[in-house]
């Protein structure tokens, strides 16, 4: 099975919910076994305020949300492989008024070695160097079934989708089961 984690910004934007976060990433690692999971996938809005300093809701800063969202996440490493997604709340200050993230600064792929390439994790590829907020990765399914997992930014820009059909139409994935992680493809326009 796939474990598809919602919005987690209310985890990590508020010291009293935080603990939830945890619970949830340990729940996923002790049951791994009985639900037979592969892969957890987060679908975005990891943090509530990407780089604002002062609190625009909750008790937690910025820095203090990334770092608390790393160390629930983190609960995972050597476990199990997670994507995550980039939401609005993960760009800009509070909501996407850029495209700055710094959940690359907080999540690398050399944290987990179930997606670090370097040591046989799942992750393929990106569309910038060290930069996971466009990337793919291949899943081998207890089924057979091998999948072609992509994680998009926030609205993907159309070079953005033109990157990922390329990869989707390589002859290796011919067979592959293509899945989609983001927040939002479609936008208000």
């Amino acid at each position: 099975s796939m474990v598809v984690m919602p919005d987690s910004q209310n985890y990590s934007k508020s010291s009293v919910n935080l603990p939830i976060f945890s619970q949830l990433t340990n729940w996923i690692k002790d049951n791994k076994e009985e639900y037979k999971i592969q892969v957890v996938v987060q679908e975005g809005d990891i943090v509530n305020q990407n780089s604002q300093v002062t609190p625009t809701s909750g008790d937690q800063t910025a820095d203090q949300q990334w770092a608390n969202a790393k160390a629930s996440m983190s609960i995972l490493n050597g476990q199990l492989p997670y994507i995550m997604a980039v939401g609005n709340h993960d760009l800009g200050t509070t909501s996407a008024q850029t495209r700055y993230t710094r959940f690359n600064d907080f999540f690398k792929a050399s944290d987990n070695p179930l997606i670090d390439p370097a040591q046989g994790g799942i992750l393929k590829g990106t569309m910038a160097p060290n930069r996971l907020e466009n990337a793919y990765f291949e899943v081998h399914a207890p089924d057979g079934r091998d999948l072609l997992i992509f994680s998009l930014e926030f609205w993907p820009r159309q070079a953005t989708v033109t990157w990922a059909n390329q990869i989707a139409a390589l002859p290796q994935y011919e067979d592959y089961t293509a899945v989609l992680l983001t927040h939002s493809y479609l936008n208000p326009n």
